[in-house]
């Protein structure tokens, strides 16, 4: 049985307004599940996409949301779908955000800092990546 791509989506809007709403939590227990969750509902989609459209890189035509979803995929690869490795919590906030907000907010960690890539990995230097986008919080 194939899952209809409507259902992906829906799951990925629940995980998301789930994420949002545990923002403020400062126990960042919950929310770092929902983000789990959130960002596990994009690589099946994009998984989903990639192989209904016949192509790797359909993102392209998003412009700016395509690269998000390039570092999605970057930083995926890079620590092997353990998502623990790539974000951190750190007390206080930084404005802009969503308001009311909690005193704290979840943050990526930069590139320099993911750990190695597996040299099995095509590319694992990431300069691939790290060539054809900027390269955010360096």
């Amino acid at each position: 049985m194939e899952i209809p791509l409507e259902y992906l989506l829906r799951g990925f809007i629940n995980a998301y307004t789930r994420t949002k709403d545990a923002k403020n939590q400062i126990e960042p227990k919950e929310l770092f599940t929902c983000l789990f969750e959130t960002l596990n509902w994009v690589v099946a989609i994009d998984d989903r996409l990639k192989r209904d459209r016949n192509d790797n890189i359909w993102y392209t035509q998003y412009r700016a949301d395509g690269d998000v979803l390039r570092a999605v995929r970057f930083a995926r690869n890079r620590v092997h779908h353990q998502w623990a490795d790539i974000v951190y919590n750190t007390p206080g906030a930084v404005l802009p955000m969503e308001l009311p907000a909690g005193l704290h907010e979840w943050n990526s960690k930069r590139l320099q800092d993911l750990p190695p890539a597996l040299p099995r990995f095509s590319d694992p230097s990431g300069e691939g990546f790290t060539n054809n986008y900027s390269k955010p919080n360096q």
